[in-house]
């Protein structure tokens, strides 16, 4: 099972184990919203035309359950460091939601920083992993919104890392 690099397994996560809510963190808590009907009618949210929609969908499952181990495919150039299992894409933007776990061990150093001309956020979901173009070790609940061009990596850990990607390889900068 991975770690979160904070000794607390992924499984055993837990609301009562997370005790950060936005208010405990120093944000503001959002305003209480007013009923549509208390604003003079019923609300109704936009359509979208199913065109709209070509990203793939999907119902619950938990990609980091043992039984699912057989979706997961060695990143090409990375075979028996890191892993992949694309959870959604659009085939036609390119645009796709991915978890990569790099293995205890890994280190990309071979291969250096990269960058691309397209923006991806990043969510570390449990591990911890250093990223050598920033100098520091991120770990579970580390956030970044790339934007097009920034250098990444290259990558080690220790002890593993999954990290939620969501990439959009058509929105290059000019």
């Amino acid at each position: 099972m991975w770690s979160t690099g904070s000794g607390v397994n992924v499984s055993e996560i837990s609301p009562s184990r997370c005790p950060l809510t936005v208010g405990s963190i120093g944000l503001p808590l959002p305003e209480r919203a007013t009923p549509p009907r208390a604003r003079g009618g019923a609300h109704h949210p936009p359509r979208l035309a199913e065109t709209d929609v070509t990203k793939t969908t999907t119902g619950y499952w938990n990609p980091l359950a043992p039984e699912q181990q057989s979706r997961w495919t060695a990143v090409e150039g990375l075979e028996g460091i890191a892993e992949e299992v694309t959870l959604s894409i659009d085939p036609a933007t390119g645009e796709y939601t991915r978890l990569t776990r790099f293995l205890p061990g890994a280190d990309t150093s071979a291969f250096g920083g990269k960058n691309h001309a397209y923006p991806e956020e990043v969510f570390v979901v449990a591990g911890r992993l250093y990223d050598q173009a920033f100098g520091r070790w991120l770990e579970a609940g580390d956030y970044a919104s790339r934007p097009p061009g920034e250098v990444h990596g290259p990558f080690r850990t220790d002890i593993g890392c999954v990290v939620l990607e969501v990439s959009f390889p058509k929105r290059v900068a000019d």
